[in-house]
């Protein structure tokens, strides 16, 4: 069944509630995305499991030719990591501008088995007939309200495992003339895309979260995708004890043999598991866990080292304290990059600030929020403290010549660590505003920062066809310098531009 079943769509009120297909008109009509809409970076700490299912048969087929999809699945689902971000907060955001059209809040949010229940969702119209779903929402989360207009990147609400769902995760839906469509262009879905910058599929082995525990058995309703136990300090005992790790992998090749070893603080093996085989079946994503007890003899920083297929995917640090020893919080570790996206922001877009982090960000392994603010010119436009690698400010809340400020800290739940912080100036537009005043004059226009640039003219008509500075002095109202320029009645036509100084 797909994430929404027929029951809910023709309950929707926007008036696309048709179930599969493509429209004959979607590879022209509808307007590209130029980002997916929630906060994360796909492939960092978000993961997308499914695209559109595009083999009208029994069988799947996805944009790439593989199956990163299942049978009737009209949507692209993207993954957050587990309910504890959830309950951190992961916004959701409005892919373009547009009105919302229909939404609805108040279901339970945590489901993890199929069952048809019933979701939180914001549907919006971005002209025409253009939709977009956002669908299996947070409980309360909902910013918006039917009849609202909203712009691209503004947060809307937050991701949830509400509806027919297994975790928490985002199915984001594109619908154009009353059909979904896919956004993603390939070998199986010839076309332009409808992104402006398309991802790729991964198609390599790689962890995108890793954790140390101390349990000698993890019970089903406490692993993924709620929070299993987390710990990165173990006290000696003087007899063995559980030391284990929880991961998620993906594209793990079938039957894979896997190994763990403990290293101790001067690199000699604490405990060695041998290479282990596996009877698993190849997975784009899969959570999987291991425990081993054994006698951590030596105090000090050790590190687990997980190989897969003779591959090093993992070398993660762990403390092991003296007897009688009591843990101590280790503030969350700085990430390791921030920047701007775009790098180059035009002001008339959303506008993220993305990160890069490390696998383990923090030494006790305690789930990481990052504090986000916002500032346009000092001032603050925008505070948020969510569990997303990336945030968003809407488009238009800075605008050519703005500096752009943010201020980034990590917080592991009792403390926060060192702030990143980036700036971006948006670079001016270069735009003119003309109005006529008679026959012979016109006044000219541009905002106040661009003061120091010049502006020139142009006539076509004239044999020379060279540019001049205009003649008359830029007088400043408000925002914005004014000139008159007078037009001499030889020239039929003529050309202003602003240039750099």
């Amino acid at each position: 069944m797909d994430c929404i079943p027929n029951v809910e769509r023709t309950a929707v009120r926007s008036g696309t509630s048709s179930s599969g297909g493509i429209a004959s008109a979607a590879s022209s009509g509808p307007l590209p995305y130029h980002f997916e809409p929630l906060a994360g970076t796909v492939w960092r700490d978000r993961f997308i499991l499914n695209f559109f299912d595009l083999d009208p048969s029994p069988g799947v087929v996805d944009w790439d030719c593989s199956e990163w999809t299942y049978d009737a699945h009209y949507a692209t689902d993207i993954l957050i990591r587990g309910f504890a971000e959830q309950d951190m907060g992961v916004p959701v955001f409005a892919a373009l501008d547009g009105v919302v059209t229909d939404s609805h809040d108040g279901e339970y949010d945590r489901n993890t088995i199929l069952a048809g229940q019933p979701a939180n969702y914001v549907i919006i119209n971005h002209g025409g007939t253009h939709y977009s779903w956002y669908w299996h929402l947070r409980k309360g989360s909902l910013l918006v309200s039917t009849g609202q207009q909203v712009r691209a990147g503004a947060q809307i609400a937050q991701v949830g495992s509400s509806g027919h769902s297994f975790m928490p995760h985002l199915h984001f839906e594109s619908r154009f003339d009353g059909y979904a469509y896919e956004t993603y262009s390939g070998p199986c879905r010839p076309g332009p895309q409808h992104w402006v910058n398309q991802t790729t599929i991964p198609r390599q082995m790689w962890v995108s979260e890793f954790a140390m525990h101390n349990s000698n058995n993890i019970p089903g309703e406490a692993f993924y995708p709620h929070n299993p136990p987390r710990t990165g300090n173990f006290v000696r005992t003087g007899t063995a004890q559980p030391i284990g790790a929880w991961y998620v992998i993906h594209n793990e090749p079938a039957n894979s043999a896997w190994r763990a070893r403990y290293m101790r603080p001067d690199e000699t093996v604490g405990f060695d598991s041998g290479v282990r085989t596996g009877t698993n079946a190849y997975s784009r994503w899969m959570a999987t866990w291991f425990s081993f007890a054994f006698d951590p003899d030596t105090t000090g920083r050790w590190t687990l080292e997980l190989s897969v297929n003779d591959q090093l995917l993992v070398n993660a640090p762990f403390l092991v304290l003296p007897a009688g020893a009591t843990a101590t919080n280790h503030p969350p570790q700085k990430p390791t990059a921030a920047a701007f996206d775009p790098p180059t922001p035009a002001g008339d877009e959303a506008l993220f600030c993305r990160l890069t982090a490390p696998l383990v960000p923090d030494a006790d392994y305690d789930v990481v929020s990052y504090r986000f603010e916002w500032f346009v010119n000092d001032v603050r436009v925008r505070t948020t403290t969510n569990a997303a690698l990336a945030d968003a400010i809407p488009r238009g809340a800075a605008r050519g010549g703005d500096l752009v400020r943010t201020v980034v800290t990590p917080y592991d739940g009792r403390e926060f660590g060192h702030p990143t912080e980036v700036t971006v100036v948006i670079p001016p537009r270069l735009w003119l505003a003309i109005g006529n005043i008679g026959r012979s004059q016109v006044v000219i226009s541009w905002p106040t920062s661009m003061l120091n640039y010049v502006l020139q003219v142009n006539s076509p008509s004239l044999p020379t066809g060279a540019w001049t500075n205009a003649i008359g002095k830029p007088v400043p109202i408000g925002a914005r310098l004014f000139v008159t320029n007078t037009i001499p009645q030889a020239i039929t036509s003529r050309i202003y531009r602003l240039a750099s100084p």
